[in-house]
């Protein structure tokens, strides 16, 4: 009643995914990964999240950009300046462009 989908290109999420889950009676929200570490060539994928429409009702959405996070995490708790030798390797420890969807349901 809920799937979940990893590595799915944003076209092939638009034009044939979507289509093929709503004709089947689900519902859905797709998060692509951020190109950061990409550059702006090349396909990119991202994560898809659908549930059965008879059976459930979308209450909240959030998407979690990793990369975002890591940025956070290294100036705000951490105190790293971003440019610096230190806060540059810890970044590109942790700056892979992942992402996460959280979706809140009412059965």
């Amino acid at each position: 009643e809920v799937v979940c989908l990893q590595e799915i290109q944003a076209d092939h999420y638009e034009n044939h995914v979507y289509v093929a889950m709503a004709d089947a009676g689900f519902e859905g929200v797709y998060k692509q990964k951020t190109r950061q570490s990409m550059g702006l060539a090349g396909k990119v994928d991202g994560c898809a999240l659908f549930w059965r429409r008879s059976k459930f009702h979308l209450v909240e959405s959030y998407s979690i950009e990793f990369n975002e996070v890591a940025q956070r995490q290294a100036t705000q708790v951490l105190g790293l300046n971003p440019r610096s030798e230190e806060g540059v390797a810890f970044l590109n420890r942790l700056s892979k462009d992942n992402v996460a969807q959280l979706v809140v349901l009412e059965f």
